[in-house]
């Protein structure tokens, strides 16, 4: 029978480098569906959004793949990330493969058109919106 050595106890505390999966600095990341107004949080720093149902933000149309698109906060910037999808992103009308994004641009995934929001954390703490799909 084993037996556990004295400096060891039931609830163990971790040790070594934990990385919190939250980088410092990470603002969510608003899109606004243009005309409608429906607002889709990005609340963690790597997103996939598509038809699929195993997608973070699912966009349920034909004209969206699968596995569309990523959304990444890295280096204190939200950048989107093409996945190959078929009908493209596009940034201010012109289709990137990977395009930092700034306060304002207007972001085309298939027939949905996003204004892009970067919230602030102050803005965030007062007036949360909800993750919608």
């Amino acid at each position: 029978m084993l037996h556990p050595l004295p400096e060891e106890s039931a609830a163990h505390t971790l040790q070594g480098p934990h990385k919190d999966p939250t980088p410092t600095g990470f603002v969510p990341l608003h899109l606004l569906l243009l005309p409608g107004g429906l607002c889709l949080e990005l609340t963690r720093p790597d997103m996939l959004i598509g038809r699929h149902s195993s997608a973070d933000i699912r966009l349920a149309l034909a004209d969206v793949s699968r596995r569309h698109c990523r959304f990444v906060f890295q280096h204190d910037s939200w950048k989107v990330i093409d996945l190959n999808s078929l009908n493209g992103v596009y940034v201010n009308g012109e289709r990137m493969h990977e395009a930092v994004l700034y306060e304002g641009d207007q972001v085309r995934l298939g027939s949905f058109t996003f204004q892009v929001h970067l919230a602030s954390p102050q803005r965030h703490a007062v007036s949360p919106l909800r993750q919608s799909a």
